[in-house]
């Protein structure tokens, strides 16, 4: 497919070798790291305990396909709830997640990275309680491959095979605050260059997808720059319920995953709703393909012509992918 580059736009960092084969067997985790799946916003309503049956069915779709490792882009349970929700009522959540999502996949023997959205771990003021929630329950739970540096489970770095995989804390919309900022940095800085690719991700996208939600994303074309000077390959949302995939202007991939949970939404340019969903992101011959799949048996792909050709915003113009990407340096 045709790469669009800007002019203006940072040159990415190349990568001074491809690891080999020994050393890819050498690195952390017991996989290539090449074949991922993305889900996001499986919650349903407000301090609910229960899950709906196709999120059952997507952990059952996710084992019969054996990624190297599943990515939650947050929302996992439904905190933020205006009255706030008490201890037990969180524990119980976590436990219904569990159930229903995290079990299955640790008893397939298949890693699960996550990072916190807003409505599991959201950084506003006032969900604290939620926040020590998110921590209590996943601060055993840590995937395989972590390096040095991270602070589980908020921001943190991973080796999955040849993949280098970074999180952090982006629940709130706006500039990226200084600390998450700076931790991304370093994870890149330190490790970046000797991956064969790379997938930065957090809850919210860069670009407005959604109608009604085009105020909530990240409004940062400095900390956009620094994942395309370290030559960043894919960057991962979830939040606006939709699934998208685009290039950037410096064709960094962007991958928005559709909601496992409830509240369909349309695109803000407009269209019916989207239905739920998640996505598959591979690598294979230094291309990546990208796919989203739909509810309820995740064996229909979203087709690209069905989704908007481009999605313009601050950052630009993110332009719709119709074919294999490939990696950027």
């Amino acid at each position: 497919m045709t790469r669009h580059a800007s002019v203006a736009s940072p040159t990415p960092r190349i990568r001074r070798h491809r690891v080999l084969f020994a050393l890819l067997l050498a690195w952390p985790g017991s996989s290539w790291g090449d074949s991922l799946v993305l889900v996001s916003d499986l919650n349903g309503r407000y301090g609910s305990t229960s899950y709906h049956q196709r999120v059952d069915q997507a952990a059952a779709t996710i084992v019969n396909l054996q990624p190297d490792l599943v990515v939650s882009a947050g929302d996992m349970v439904a905190g933020q709830a205006p009255t706030g929700l008490q201890d037990e009522t969180l524990e119980a959540m976590w436990a219904a997640f569990a159930e229903s999502f995290i079990e299955p996949l640790t008893s397939a023997q298949i890693p699960f990275a996550i990072t916190a959205g807003n409505h599991d771990g959201s950084a506003y003021p006032g969900f604290e309680r939620d926040r020590k929630a998110f921590e209590r329950h996943w601060r055993d739970r840590a995937p395989p491959g972590l390096l040095p540096g991270s602070e589980w489970p908020w921001r943190y770095a991973m080796r999955q095979g040849g993949l280098l995989a970074i999180t952090f804390d982006g629940t709130l919309p706006g500039v990226v605050p200084v600390r998450e900022r700076d931790f991304v940095a370093k994870m890149l800085a330190t490790h970046g260059e000797s991956a064969v690719w790379t997938v930065v991700w957090s809850h919210l996208p860069f670009w407005p997808l959604a109608q009604n939600r085009e105020r909530e994303i990240i409004r940062d074309t400095g900390f956009l720059d620094l994942l395309h000077e370290h030559g960043v390959d894919a960057y991962v949302s979830g939040h606006h319920h939709l699934y998208f995939a685009g290039v950037d202007e410096a064709g960094m991939l962007h991958v928005s995953v559709a909601a496992l949970g409830g509240n369909a939404r349309r695109f803000a340019t407009g269209g019916e709703r989207q239905g739920p969903g998640l996505a598959t992101l591979k690598l294979h011959n230094g291309q990546l393909a990208v796919e989203g799949r739909l509810a309820p048996e995740f064996r229909s792909a979203v087709a690209p012509e069905s989704l908007p050709k481009t999605i313009r915003g601050s950052a630009g113009t993110l332009r719709r992918v119709e074919g294999p990407v490939s990696l950027r340096n």
